[in-house]
């Protein structure tokens, strides 16, 4: 009798342990499910930038940068042919890039804030990336509608505090988690 009792009290052990790990699996299927479902929300109504660069995005720290931060990124070697209003909440030209017929980065950047919008409309932030930058280039950037220059190495700081002074949140930013 004591051995029948203690094979059932083995046996219902086991079976507790079976529930308790089939309940453990369930939350943690359920918690991805719902982590997934998170992630696939953040990038439907994730802002898009636009970056005007050589670099394929693979490659390019900038596009890395900003995917980090949860932007969604479109990389183009020349300006869109899109109808104002255009959908980026920021545009990124890198100086390194010339415009198609002649003309530099900061020539591109004027085109692109003169494209960019219709009258009345909200505008882009446009940025101009460099590795360096002459203070003449800096008032031509100026001139040509940049509000933002990121001049050296990039950054997760340089291209966060960048974003910031023009008041664009980042869409997942890991210092308020």
């Amino acid at each position: 009798a004591l051995a029948r009792a203690a094979e059932q009290r083995a046996a219902e052990a086991r079976a507790a342990a079976e529930r308790e790990a089939l309940a453990r699996a369930a939350a943690v299927q359920e918690a991805a499910a719902r982590e997934a479902a998170e992630v696939a929300a953040r990038a439907a109504g994730a802002p898009e930038t636009l970056v005007l660069s050589a670099a394929d995005a693979a490659t390019n720290p900038l596009c890395q940068q900003l995917e980090a931060f949860g932007f969604r990124v479109r990389v183009l070697h020349e300006p869109p042919q899109l109808p104002a209003p255009w959908p980026f909440v920021a545009v990124f030209v890198d100086r390194a890039l010339g415009m198609p017929g002649g003309g530099d980065a900061i020539d591109l950047c004027n085109h692109v804030r003169e494209s960019s919008r219709l009258p009345g409309e909200r505008k882009p932030v446009l940025m101009l990336v460099a590795e360096q930058l002459s203070s003449t280039d800096r008032v031509r950037a100026g001139l040509a509608g940049c509000n933002e220059l990121i001049v050296g190495e990039i950054t997760r700081g340089a291209v966060a505090g960048a974003l910031d002074r023009r008041g664009i949140v980042l869409p997942s930013d890991a210092r308020r988690v």
